[in-house]
Parts: structure tokens; sequence; C-alpha cells
């Protein structure tokens, strides 16, 4: 078995992207033998990012004696949900150690797509081989920013941050396709109507569709017989209408025909299905108000419905 020498290193030079040279290259004689230690990435899962950092050596004549190099970037990760896809962003880091003999001249090259996002950010630090510690070091300016931020990083999973945030993704797409179906169908049924009719319409609309849950949880979607009722009537007044009692019965079943989709999952991809309640839906409310609605407008409804009541993706195409 091989025998493993023991080895003294000496004082350890910790660095980071502000030691770069334009932000982009750092280089360093090797008064002595020693290692070049690096990380790229950036610990959190809100930035987009996508760079790599080469470390080279060269002999005082300039010829490359070593290569090595590690990608940093952001992965997005999608989970389907019932409205859509949540999505996360996963930092993906990377790293490697260099070996650089005395008097070799070690580099660094950062390359980053401003396109994706920022550059990331970098550490590295040179340890000097055994028992050459002479060579002068500085001490560390401070603890390890990329340390503090993976210890918060890890806080925010254990805490359940990171799935709260996935839900507040999903929540925000939501909340957009409601507001795009409360403005359409405004504008379809009445394109008189002022903004108080539509915020307060908006509002009660939002009760009836269901909110962001996590992957494999069910949701709650009931509809509370006061929200329904409360809808119709805030209807009425987006639309300038005073409803019968037959007119009423009408929207009733309409509604209801969209709360079905949402009642499984394999109703929310039941093409015959949504299309069926959907146009039963407008069906109804062309006859409770008397107006048939053009070929674009009835797109339009359609399409912003599909993507409430449906998966969402029929309603992307």
């Amino acid at each position: 078995m091989a025998n493993v020498a023991d080895m003294d290193f000496g004082q350890r030079v910790a660095y980071t992207q502000h030691d770069l040279t334009n932000g982009t290259t750092f280089s360093q004689v090797a008064q002595v033998a020693g290692f070049v230690m690096a990380t790229v990435g950036q610990p959190t899962f809100t930035t987009n990012y996508l760079g790599t950092l080469e470390g080279s050596t060269f002999t005082p004549q300039g010829e490359m004696t070593s290569f090595v190099y590690a990608t940093g970037l952001s992965y997005r990760y999608m989970s389907n949900s019932k409205k859509g896809p949540q999505s996360i962003v996963v930092p993906v880091p990377g790293s490697f150690t260099m070996p650089v003999r005395r008097g070799e001249t070690w580099t660094l090259q950062l390359t980053w797509n401003p396109a994706i996002g920022p550059a990331p950010d970098i550490e590295f630090y040179w340890i000097p081989a055994e028992g050459e510690a002479a060579q002068a070091a500085l001490p560390a300016r401070q603890a390890s920013a990329m340390a503090q931020a993976l210890s918060t990083l890890r806080a925010d999973i254990g805490s359940g941050k990171v799935q709260s945030e996935m839900l507040v993704s999903t929540q925000r797409a939501i909340d957009a396709r409601v507001d795009d179906l409360a403005q359409i169908l405004g504008d379809a049924v009445n394109p008189a109507s002022g903004e108080t009719e539509r915020r307060q319409f908006l509002q009660d609309l939002q009760k009836i569709v269901c909110s962001a849950t996590p992957p494999g949880e069910r949701a709650d979607n009931r509809v509370a017989p006061d929200d329904l009722q409360a809808l119709i009537a805030t209807f009425g007044r987006l639309a300038g209408r005073t409803f019968t009692a037959e007119q009423h019965a009408l929207l009733e079943t309409g509604v209801r025909a969209l709360v079905q989709i949402n009642d499984n999952d394999t109703n929310r991809h039941d093409l015959a299905l949504i299309n069926r309640n959907i146009g039963l839906f407008l069906d109804n409310t062309e006859r409770v108000l008397d107006h048939r609605f053009v070929v674009n407008e009835r797109r339009l409804l359609t399409r912003a419905l599909v993507r409430i009541v449906g998966d969402g993706s029929q309603g992307e195409r």
C-alpha cells in the first residue's frame, strides 16, 4: 500500500472576484510550490447566472503546463402544478484544485454570459506546499462570503422558504391569468365599465379560482355559496345589468361548469370536458346578456378561461 506523506501547508491566502483585474483575470508567480483551490457559483435560489472559471499554469518561458476549469450555473427546476409550473433556481457551483510548481505563473480567467445573468461569484485560495510557508501571506480580509451565503441557503431550505418561493411563483401566474380574464370579460360585456366594477369582479373571481398548492397536495376546489352569489352580483354590476331569477340560474350553471373542470386532475386534462364546459359558460353568458360574442372575443375568453380552470398548458398554445 502506498504511503501518504504528511504535509504541513503554509498560510493560505484568500481571494475573491474583487481581486481580479477588470473583473476577469488574476495572475501571480509562485515563489514556492503550492496549490490553488477555487470555487465558482452563487449559493442562492433567486439568481440566474452562467460562467466558467479557468485555471492555467505556465513556465517562465510561457509554455502551458496545466489547465483546469469549472462551470458555475443556475438550473431552473420546474415542478408541474395544477395551474402551471412551479419554479425555483437551483445553484450548481463548480470547483477545482490546481497544483503549481515553484517559479510557474498561475492564472485564473472568469467568463460569463451577461444575457443570462451577472457574473457568478468566485473564491480562491493560494496554499503554499509543505514546509514552504516562508512566502509572505496576506490574511483573509473577511470570512468567506460564499460560505455565509450557503449557510443562508441551507437555512432557507430547512425552513421551507424555498418551497414557499415556488408557491409564490405559481400564485403570481394564477393572479395574472385571473386579471387577464377580468379585463377581457369586462371589455366584451361592457367596454364602458369602470375600474371599480372591474376590480371588484376581479376580487370576487379570485375567491372562486384555486390557489397555488404544493406538488402532491390536493387543492380545496370547493366554492362557498356566498362567494358564488357575490361573483354573479358583481358580474351584474360589471355588465350594467340586473339579472332575473332565470338569468341568475343560467350564470350559476355556467360558473359551476367551470368549477367542475377544477374538480380533479383528470378533468383538468380532459380537453372534451374543458371545451364543453367553457362553451356552456360562454353560451349562458351570451343568453343572459342577449349579446353574442364576436369570434375574436370568444377566442380570447376561451383562452383566458382555459388558463385558469384547466391545467394551464392548453391556454399557452
